[in-house]
């Protein structure tokens, strides 16, 4: 593998985890939200 990376990989690298990040966020905030609901 080489270690040249074009700007048109590294943008599809990040966009793929941008949308990785944000489906980690949404469960966790899922997850708070719930902790919440159910501890009041």
């Amino acid at each position: 593998m080489s270690d040249v990376c074009t700007a048109e990989q590294a943008e599809r690298l990040l966009r793929g985890a941008a949308a990785e990040d944000e489906q980690t966020v949404l469960q966790v905030a899922r997850r708070l939200i719930d902790q919440h609901r159910y501890s009041g």
